[in-house]
């Protein structure tokens, strides 16, 4: 029975009492209709989930840094910093359930930020077929070398001549879809010419498959088939 319908029986039990002459009780059911809808005027309880200890988000995936969740406040105690698409950061203010402050925005309500996945590497060995499609971006290690990402087409996953260029580990690639800033322009690089910066240089290349590669250390480059280079500004890798 909704809340019309048990509006509409009390109204109708109490005009009978109170036209048969029985007042008393006609107040009685007045009272009682009063004190139901007091019942479901109360506020409800709401869980507190929200603490200083978690790691929270928009529900559509703004980082918030929590400033507090003890505020002296009735309603929003919860106190934070959203961070915006331009870079800046806006005071918020939640239930303690982590509801915004306008419900009409459930976009900013706060959610547990998801969790990550730890890191996990595969090791590959030497002389198995490449164990991505080519295009798929990796993260690799060599035998006795450093990492860094390209496509997975790119590498000799078999055996070679020197074991160092076999790759041993692989892992997908967590490169942000923005590419780093890089710095100076492309130069040419002539096959036979030795590397033209020293080996712990962050350079990007190009082979000759047109396939550019970012932040890779000058000493893990094939120089011999590269035909453009350029400094890197991107991390290592």
């Amino acid at each position: 029975m909704d809340i019309v319908e048990i509006m509409r029986d009390h109204f109708k039990r109490a005009l009978a009492l109170g036209q048969d002459g029985k007042v008393p009780a006609a107040r009685a059911t007045v009272m009682e209709l009063a004190d139901h809808l007091a019942t479901l005027a109360a506020p409800v309880a709401e869980p507190v989930t929200i603490t200083m200890d978690g790691k929270y988000q928009t529900r559509d995936g703004r980082p918030v840094r929590l400033l507090c969740v003890d505020r002296k406040h009735p309603d929003w105690p919860v106190v934070g910093l959203v961070l915006m698409t331009d870079g800046t950061e806006v005071v918020s203010q939640w239930r303690p359930c982590g509801r915004f402050a306008y419900t009409s925005q459930e976009c900013l309500d706060l959610v547990p930020m998801p969790v990550k996945p730890p890191r996990a590497w595969y090791e590959h060995q030497p002389g198995n077929p490449c164990p991505v499609a080519p295009d798929v971006r990796v993260e690799v290690r060599r035998a006795g070398g450093s990492g860094y990402c390209m496509a997975a087409g790119q590498f000799c996953w078999g055996i070679t001549k020197d074991p160092r260029c076999n790759i041993r580990w692989w892992s997908p690639a967590e490169e942000p879809e923005a590419a780093p800033p890089v710095e100076g322009p492309w130069k040419g690089h002539a096959a036979t010419s030795p590397p033209p910066v020293a080996p712990d240089t962050l350079v990007d290349v190009q082979f000759d498959d047109a396939v550019s590669v970012r932040a890779i250390r000058s000493g893990d480059v094939r120089w011999g088939r590269v035909t453009i280079w350029r400094r890197s500004a991107g991390p290592a890798r």
